[in-house]
């Protein structure tokens, strides 16, 4: 019990960093120590950092560290006159944002009212009526397709019909006059 428990954890581990696409692992890989596949790892890298485009990436991993740091820009690279400047430029979305949440305090009472507390409730409703109107619209353009087929039928016999009454009065005509 517990093996299988610890194999379905390593399965899930495998799974998050190897991904769904799994890598086929020979039988005589898994009985290698641990170290000769670092020792392996370490030889492919060794063997990687000489190449001229990799040994640039890698010298410049510092540097992209730096800016990947969430607090690069909040130190004194801008100047006070450079941020004032950022900020004229953004007044006016910063002004409607501004008018946006003055907004929304002044209805706060109204959002935060018991009725909206409710809210997943209302989701489900929403979304059984949603269903509801799905399977009626569905019946409607049915409905609608099946009366489509019924008035072509309906003009085919009254235009068989017409042509049928044309003829007998042709019929009737000609022989009125032969007689």
């Amino acid at each position: 019990m517990a093996l299988d428990s610890l194999e379905l954890r390593l399965q899930t581990l495998e799974d998050l960093i190897i991904g769904t696409r799994r890598k086929h692992i020979q039988p005589s890989e898994i009985r290698k120590p641990i170290f000769d596949h670092l020792f392996t790892a370490h030889a492919a890298l060794a063997s990687a950092e000489k190449r001229p485009i990799i040994a640039r990436m890698l010298a410049r991993t510092t540097e992209l560290q730096k800016y990947m740091d969430p607090h690069f820009m909040e130190d004194e690279s801008l100047s006070a006159k450079a941020k004032v400047e950022i900020i004229l430029a953004e007044k006016e979305k910063i002004e409607n944002a501004a008018v946006a949440l003055e907004r929304i305090r002044a209805i706060s009472e109204v959002l935060n009212h018991p009725a909206f507390r409710e809210l997943s409730t209302l989701r489900k409703r929403l979304n059984e009526l949603n269903n509801v109107f799905l399977t009626q619209q569905e019946k409607s353009t049915a409905a609608i397709a099946e009366g489509r087929v019924l008035l072509d039928s309906y003009y085919s016999v009254l235009f068989n019909l017409s042509k049928l009454f044309i003829q007998c009065n042709q019929r009737l005509t000609t022989e009125s006059q032969q007689d």
